[in-house]
């Protein structure tokens, strides 16, 4: 480029998603965890709030930043992974926070102490509403393009997309094959 050599990086940063090589998106779950487990100790440091004020510091601050393109890197399907402990960590951390108990009580308990969804649930109907967003869009957007020409019968390599596609397809396009409202 303008005759300058450009490398090939292991990762590299689009719009705030971080990409690696293979598209595992380990990478982005790695360097978000680590920003939000700081945001959300930094939460722990603050006195004299409400559990509401703390939740809603909590919302706007940690969970913003775990949940960014949750529709790109989040895998609906696969359940109990890497990813799921890390971010469920990063959610103690909050709910200790929010609540202000101590370290020694379960993960579960917090969450319906502080009032939060588990992290899966959580970014799971995140995915959702995001794949309901694109149904809803108008039949001359260019996602109808895109969307005839995906193929859901992939057995390898689903991207989260047609993960979501797949298994809530019923609830996306209803269950009497009605389709959704445009808005």
């Amino acid at each position: 480029m303008n005759s300058t050599n450009i490398t090939p990086k292991p990762v590299v940063k689009v719009l705030g998603v971080y990409l690696d090589e293979h598209l595992r998106m380990n990478v982005h779950i790695q360097k978000t965890t680590q920003k939000a487990k700081v945001q959300a100790m930094a939460l722990s440091t603050l006195r004299g709030l409400r559990p509401t004020a703390m939740r809603q510091l909590y919302m706007s601050t940690v969970v913003s930043k775990l949940d960014y393109a949750a529709s790109v890197w989040f895998k609906v399907e696969e359940k109990g992974l890497q990813t799921h402990k890390a971010l469920d960590a990063v959610q103690k951390i909050g709910c200790q926070a929010i609540t202000g108990a101590f370290k020694t009580a379960s993960r579960a308990i917090l969450e319906a102490e502080a009032g939060l969804l588990p992290t899966a649930l959580r970014l799971k109907r995140r995915v959702v509403q995001n794949a309901i967003n694109l149904y809803t869009l108008p039949g001359s957007h260019p996602w109808w393009n895109v969307r005839k020409k995906v193929r859901t019968n992939i057995t390898r390599f689903k991207s989260p997309l047609i993960q979501t596609i797949c298994c809530f397809g019923q609830v996306i396009n209803g269950t009497d094959n009605q389709p959704l409202e445009t808005i």
